[in-house]
């Protein structure tokens, strides 16, 4: 892969840039840099964060490019919420994801001592606990080793020994599975539009050597 690829959004910009071309960086830095300037925005190096994807048995086998000033070198990044490490894995979301579901579950924990019980519990658990283990699942789930998937589900099964859900409820990896599918092919969804024919659509695990660099813009 050769290919430079910008993707502009209203306030971030994520720059790739494939081993091969680590010589264009600062050229490709300056010119996200003008291109802020004239639609009146400006480059915050400050919020700026670059990641070096590689394969985890390669990491001595290559040469680090070297550091572009004035902007951070880390080990994973979180894009949109989730968690992506330098070897493309997630082990760095998911212990993030667990943590963050102990706050809901001392919640629930609370409000059923008040008295809810019943569907109403489950529904808050499944709008609050479910719905952030799931969060983003589509890009990461695949990702995960048979351990990782046992962790996350370790909550759910939690949350059915306290009865905040039914007994009957479904794994993560069968919920999964029912609600990508509904989403992408219901024609009431505004996703269909977004989303090539389902005979297009490849689900793949890649691991690239390339180089991730991520910009945030602040408004003038």
């Amino acid at each position: 892969m050769g290919l430079t690829t910008v993707q502009r959004y209203c306030a971030a910009c994520d720059l790739l840039v494939p081993a091969i071309n680590t010589q264009t960086i600062l050229k490709e830095i300056q010119h996200i840099s003008h291109w802020a300037s004239a639609n009146n925005l400006k480059l915050n190096s400050t919020k700026s964060q670059e990641i070096i994807v590689h394969h985890p048995r390669r990491k001595r086998q290559f040469t680090y490019p070297s550091a572009i000033p004035g902007i951070k070198r880390f080990s994973k990044l979180n894009i949109l919420g989730v968690t992506l490490s330098e070897t493309l894995t997630f082990h760095n979301h998911i212990d993030a994801v667990i943590e963050k579901t102990s706050r809901p579950l001392y919640a629930i924990k609370t409000i059923r001592a008040h008295g809810l019980d019943g569907n109403a519990l489950w529904d808050i658990t499944r709008a609050t606990v479910v719905a952030q283990l799931l969060y983003a699942s589509p890009a990461w789930w695949g990702f995960l080793k048979a351990d990782e998937k046992s962790r996350l589900q370790s909550v759910v099964k939690k949350a059915q020994r306290y009865g905040y859900l039914p007994t009957t409820f479904k794994t993560l990896d069968e919920l999964r599975l029912q609600a990508s599918p509904k989403r992408a092919y219901n024609l009431k969804h505004f996703l269909p539009m977004l989303a090539p024919p389902p005979s297009r659509i490849l689900f793949f695990e890649c691991c690239l050597m390339t180089c991730i660099e991520q910009y945030y813009f602040a408004s003038t």
